[in-house]
């Protein structure tokens, strides 16, 4: 099993009160909401795709 990373976000309360909107909405909690985030910026990227072909 891959070993997972902890990562440390430091938000505005602006920011802050944004991803718990999202959340509510979405019905996920802030790791998962900015797990799947941070994903599809990366594929927008094209990141994911040139990982998978390099």
């Amino acid at each position: 099993m891959a070993k997972k990373h902890i990562v440390r976000v430091v938000l505005s309360r602006q920011h802050k009160e944004l991803l718990d909107r999202i959340c509510e909405k979405l019905g996920q909690s802030e790791s998962e909401t900015l797990r799947i985030a941070f994903l599809q910026y990366a594929e927008k990227l094209n990141l994911v795709t040139e990982k998978v072909h390099s």
